[in-house]
């Protein structure tokens, strides 16, 4: 269920729709007894399209402040401060979003637009380069590279408790 309302929200965003799928999460959001994080994400997403950043920011900072690790709601918050012209602080929520997921493509090709805009053309390729080192990979290769990372940390923690 939670899955094919996101669909459909995303389906409705996605088709300009947005004030019918602002309207769907919204009723989702009242309705349920917890903050489910996407949904809200969503909402603050279509919030924007709307021209609502306001809201939009309440929303996104909801997220931030209940899970303080959600790399979404990260990046929303970067995007935002991108869109009002502060880089520095877009790029301090972008680095935060690929801290909390390094497999995470946009808030990395983000950092590179930020550092374009500030001037900042040698962090901006050193940024865009391990953005494409990340999308080379592809679904397979994080897949591998999170199970060699994961067996490397069981391999030292058996080595440190010896």
């Amino acid at each position: 269920m939670v899955r094919g309302l996101e669909a459909r929200a995303k389906g409705l965003l996605y088709r300009g729709e947005i004030e019918e799928a602002a309207e769907l999460l919204r009723r989702t959001i009242a309705q349920g007894p917890r903050t489910n994080p996407r949904h809200v994400n969503l909402l603050g997403i279509c919030e924007i399209r709307l021209g609502h950043r306001e809201m939009a920011r309440e929303l996104f900072s909801s997220v931030v402040s209940e899970f303080p690790r959600n790399a979404s709601a990260l990046t929303n918050m970067g995007n935002l401060a991108f869109l009002e012209g502060d880089q520095k602080t877009a790029c301090d929520y972008y680095a935060r979003a690929v801290q909390e997921n390094v497999f995470l493509q946009e808030p990395r090709f983000n950092l590179v637009r930020s550092y374009q805009y500030m001037g900042h053309f040698e962090k901006a390729m050193i940024a865009y380069e391990e953005y494409l080192a990340m999308a080379k990979l592809g679904r397979w290769g994080r897949t591998v590279l999170l199970l060699f990372l994961s067996l490397a940390l069981i391999a030292v923690i058996l080595i440190v408790k010896r």
